[in-house]
């Protein structure tokens, strides 16, 4: 019997090839739309779970600072030194702690060994428990002793074969520079490796390739509780209820921190963050999880659609068959299993097609949306189960119109056409596969909006043509003022600057103060080291006083720029002038504001500007190159420059446009993936429509040729054959844009600088989708029309 319900598939599928065509098409595509987001929704929901104690780790996050008259919201993933040790010491909920953090200024670490170069970003310093709170596979050395001592480190294996091949690199010796965060620290640093462990997978938060033992560090007696620099995390024993934990870590401040080292802060509040919930609540929450599951199901959704509308088109065109099947004996519940099994087939086919189509696809589609999906993920049990009972369902679905209806009429009924065709049904299934339509373009021409929205708004400092030399040592930076003035000589280099800051990515904060402020609590604000030309280089402008000059001597030790927004939090009436000062006023030592800088953005524009204060240096790490008009040959001049002062030393240089890019990388990336998906539902969506149009046209192929021979033109019938359409899609729309409208709305809400919401771009969305539905059904119209009405009619 199966093999004869196979037959009957391949003759149909023969027998009617377009349709066939389009129906697979539908599916196929669509499952393999929602298949893709269902690898994304695995890929991000399974973050940091490969750990096998992930359920009990919790990070530490300061969420505000108590300072003596006022409490300030922070909001801080990071905590001080001290707070850690303590955790574990005083509240036995604790059963070990991990701190993460970086006592070195390099973006960069290099790594010599015996002359060969390598250079790594994903760096940090950690205690010897970290292999033990965290799931650490070690391929070489003793995990037990792996970061125990000073100058130990242990690299991934990724690194470890960058390095040193395919050898056991245990006991080799590297040398470093670090520049440590604290002055007055030789920076050379001789390291022993200590062990490899096998890579952490891509769904991690700790990108971890290089990490240094924590003694390595010779300051780290120095921290204190005001310096929130470490990234701090607790294993709780099992049972232990974090809410309970959280609010008591306040205590500690009570207890430990003493007001000769920090007269400025009192105590801060801490919140727990689950391991595994961090880069959820990092990128969106689950907001952006619920935005991509409706995506997916929304794109199934017009998909079964499409199918279930073409299926009944088929499965009408053979009501003939049903009719003579019945005369000839078959019961009602053969014609069922028949039909039934045919959908299911044919959707199960589907899904093999898919899978095959999405493993062919996943590395393109990685690169072109930033993914790092891995299609082999879909052989997960419970995706495959999943993955199966969704195309059972839908080959019920689409097979049931056929199976339980057509099946229950009598065979002289079916065979004289009086039978209910479902036009009605199909109508309303097109109207809603077009509301989804609607909310996606909608959707998608809103988030395209607000990302170009970013991308050109002004953020207060010049970025195009600039490009940021980082420096990693000493040596280098000393020969600064050598390599400014040979970038001078020429025409090519409109400027050159140096800062210890990426504007419009990140600022380190720190306690401020102002004599004459509305209120003299200390405030926290980002800081940064500029030198005399910095602003200039970024067309940053003075609104208020002057730059920094060399003409005054005082500038290096007494004088301060801030920000507007600085003015502004401090409520200063005439700033060029006033006194602020490091913690609060007990500090003698006092800084005078000379000028007052534009506000510009520090961080993305997720973020509203703060407070600012630019403190005056000589030279900082990263130098700031402005070039004029010819990019190529500024950059040979930067060259030439850069092997004269700097022979031996590889140039290393990154645009700011690119800087500012990676701040942006997650909502780019899902950008990209709402406009794949928009251009998905539209393809499928005008498929089913194509189908249904042509269904619905052949079944008025008589009435369209008696008009014909009444004289009826081109026009009328194209209007007869669209109007329904046109006044079904034009309804869809309107709980279409209503949930769009909600949708951008919610979403604009994550940006602290947004676009407006473009309501004619609700109506050229409106009119666009109009007009392709007129195209679309006019086609099948103008074929009519050119029918012979009395071949049509003989027969009638």
């Amino acid at each position: 019997m199966i093999q004869n319900y196979i037959k009957i598939v391949w003759r149909n599928l023969a027998r009617q090839p377009l349709y066939s065509v389009l129906n697979l098409s539908c599916l196929v595509i669509g499952v393999a739309a929602a298949l893709a987001i269902l690898l994304y929704l695995d890929f991000e929901l399974n973050f940091d779970r490969f750990h096998e104690k992930a359920d009990r780790i919790y990070r530490v996050e300061t969420k505000s600072i108590h300072t003596h008259d006022k409490v300030m919201d922070v909001g801080w993933s990071s905590t001080p030194a001290p707070l850690g040790s303590y955790t574990k010491q005083d509240y036995p909920a604790v059963e070990d702690y991990v701190r993460f953090h970086q006592f070195f200024m390099n973006e960069t670490v290099r790594l010599d060994y015996d002359g060969i170069i390598t250079e790594e970003s994903h760096c940090t310093v950690a205690e010897p428990e970290v292999v033990d709170v965290f799931s650490f596979d070690f391929i070489h050395g003793d995990r037990k002793t792996a970061l125990a001592g000073p100058n130990k480190i242990i690299l991934s294996e990724t690194l470890s074969i960058k390095m040193f091949g395919n050898v056991d690199p245990v006991g080799k010796i590297v040398t470093s520079e670090l520049f440590h965060v604290l002055p007055d620290v030789d920076p050379n640093y001789t390291f022993i490796v200590n062990g490899v462990f096998r890579d952490f997978p891509k769904n991690s938060t700790l990108e971890l390739d290089l990490i240094i033992s924590a003694e390595s560090d010779p300051r780290a007696q120095e921290y204190h509780f005001s310096r929130f620099s470490y990234y701090t995390y607790l294993l709780l024993h099992e049972g232990q209820d974090p809410d309970v934990l959280a609010p008591k870590l306040s205590g500690i401040y009570d207890k430990y921190l003493d007001p000769e080292i920090e007269p400025v802060m009192k105590k801060a509040v801490h919140e727990l963050a689950p391991l595994k919930r961090i880069h959820l609540s990092e990128n969106g929450g689950y907001s952006y999880i619920y935005i991509f599951a409706a995506i997916g199901l929304l794109t199934l959704l017009i998909a079964i659609i499409s199918y279930i509308n073409l299926a009944t088109v088929q499965a009408g065109r053979r009501s003939m068959e049903i009719g003579v099947r019945k005369v000839m004996g078959s019961s009602r519940q053969q014609l069922i299993a028949q039909f039934l099994s045919e959908s299911v087939f044919f959707s199960i086919s589907a899904l093999f097609i898919a899978v095959a189509l999405l493993a062919i696809f996943v590395k393109p589609l990685n690169a072109m949306l930033g993914l790092q999906l891995d299609a082999m993920n879909l052989l997960q049990p419970h995706l495959i189960i999943g993955g199966i009972a969704i195309l059972f369902f839908i080959g019920i679905l689409g097979g049931s119109y056929p199976a339980f209806f057509l099946s229950s009429f009598q065979p002289i009924s079916i065979v004289q056409g009086k039978i209910a065709k479902g036009v009605n049904m199909r109508r309303l299934l097109v109207a809603i596969q077009f509301a989804v339509v609607f909310f996606v373009l909608v959707s998608t021409a809103m988030i395209y909006q607000q990302l170009q929205f970013m991308s050109e708004k002004d953020l207060g400092f010049n970025h195009e043509h600039v490009l940021r030399i980082p420096l990693d040592t000493e040596e280098k930076l000393q020969q600064v003022p050598a390599f400014e003035e040979l970038l001078k000589q020429s025409p090519d280099i409109g400027a050159v600057g140096t800062a210890s800051f990426i504007p419009g990515v990140a600022m380190p904060r720190r306690p401020l103060s102002a004599d004459n402020a509305g209120s003299r609590e200390p405030q926290f604000v980002h800081s940064g080291q500029i030198d005399y030309n910095y602003l200039e280089t970024m067309d940053i402008e003075i609104v208020d006083g002057r730059n920094y000059s060399v003409e005054f001597v005082s500038d290096a030790t007494q004088s301060i720029l801030v920000n507007q927004t600085l003015v502004e939090s401090f409520e200063l009436e005439n700033p060029v002038g006033e006194k602020v000062r490091y913690g609060d006023e007990n500090n003698p030592n006092y800084l005078t504001i000379v000028g007052v800088v534009e506000d510009f953005h520090q961080s993305s524009l997720h973020s509203e500007i703060a407070a600012q204060i630019f403190i005056l240096t000589p030279a900082a790490r990263n130098v700031s190159v402005k070039i004029n008009q010819n990019l190529k040959q500024g950059i040979a001049h930067l060259e030439d420059a850069w092997n004269k002062i700097y022979a031996n030393e590889p140039l290393e240089y990154v645009f700011f446009d690119d800087d500012l890019g990676s701040s942006y990388e997650a909502d780019h990336a899902r950008g990209k993936i709402f406009m794949l998906f928009s251009g998905i539902t539209i393809f499928i969506a005008f498929l089913g429509l194509f189908g249904l149009a042509s269904f619905i046209t052949s079944q008025r192929i008589k009435e369209i040729s008696i008009r014909r021979v009444l004289g009826a033109k081109l026009i009328d019938v194209i209007v007869l054959v669209s109007r329904n359409f046109l006044v079904l899609v034009a309804l869809a729309a309107i709980p279409a844009f209503v949930c769009a409208w909600y949708f951008i709305d919610q979403w604009l809400q994550d940006f602290a600088y947004r676009t407006e919401i473009n309501y004619l771009m609700f109506g050229l969305v409106l009119i666009t989708v109009l007009i392709l539905t007129f195209v679309v059904t006019s086609f099948h119209a103008v074929r009519a029309t050119r029918l012979n009405p009395a071949e049509i009619l003989k027969y009638a």
